[in-house]
């Protein structure tokens, strides 16, 4: 069977199906737009400081701990103020040659 209406056909239709799903979203109640509170602001930044200060901590732990910084914001810890113990589940910080352990 061979298509004989063209682009013309096909513009029409398409113009058609656009109409017919417009006139039925203006009509339905699931188009319906509903609107939205805004979160509480004080909410948002106290999250957000919260994540801010976690993720900075555990970046400075890995860091200390993987490169000869050592520990200069002298937060102690495992393997810094105190001895590793053998139950301890802790990265053993890196010894790098120069630095002395105190």
């Amino acid at each position: 069977m061979r298509n004989t209406y063209g682009l013309k056909g096909l513009v029409v239709a398409g113009l058609m199906a656009a109409a017919i799903v417009t006139v039925s979203a203006e009509r339905s109640q699931a188009a319906a737009i509903v609107k939205l509170h805004p979160a509480p602001v004080g909410g948002v930044w106290a999250t957000g400081s919260l994540i801010g200060v976690a993720a900075a901590l555990g970046i400075y732990d890995l860091v200390r701990r993987t490169s000869c910084t050592g520990d200069f914001l002298k937060l102690g810890g495992p393997g810094f103020g105190e001895p590793i113990r053998p139950s301890d589940n802790v990265l053993v910080p890196r010894q790098c040659a120069g630095v002395r352990a105190r």
